[in-house]
């Protein structure tokens, strides 16, 4: 199994999403940033680099949200969200090819990679997101 870190990033009630560009897997469909965990690195450091890495972003990591287990049929993945907030406004966008800031309730309507469209759907999630965006 994959370990995968992702961040639900907050900012102004909403929630950061990304586009991905001409992948072999998951198309230009949206996702919630992160990547994998490299041996030896720590949950929360991956979740901290991965964003550095693809936009450039520094974030302030608030809880670690109930983790979702998915298989796409050619690999499976444990999908480990962090609720974050950013440290700094501007963004670059080094891997995707679109960005939105979205409300949470968006999200169900949004083309998402299947680990996410579930981790949003598990209730402890849920109402995490919910306590963010009021």
């Amino acid at each position: 199994m994959i370990q995968v870190t992702c961040a639900v990033i907050f900012r102004n009630k909403k929630v950061l999403i990304a586009r991905r560009g001409e992948h072999p897997h998951h198309a230009f469909q949206w996702e919630l940033p992160g990547g994998k965990i490299k041996p030896g690195e720590s949950e929360e450091h991956s979740i901290l680099r991965e964003i550095r890495e693809e936009l450039e972003l520094d974030l302030k990591i608030v809880e670690k949200m109930k983790p979702v287990d998915f298989d796409y049929g050619f690999k499976i993945i444990r999908l480990i969200p962090f609720l974050c907030f950013p440290k700094n406004e501007k963004l670059i966008l080094n891997e995707h090819v679109d960005y939105r800031w979205v409300k949470w309730q968006e999200l169900e309507n949004m083309d998402l990679s299947g680990a996410d469209s579930k981790l949003l759907s598990q209730p402890e999630n849920q109402n995490l997101l919910e306590k963010y965006s009021r």
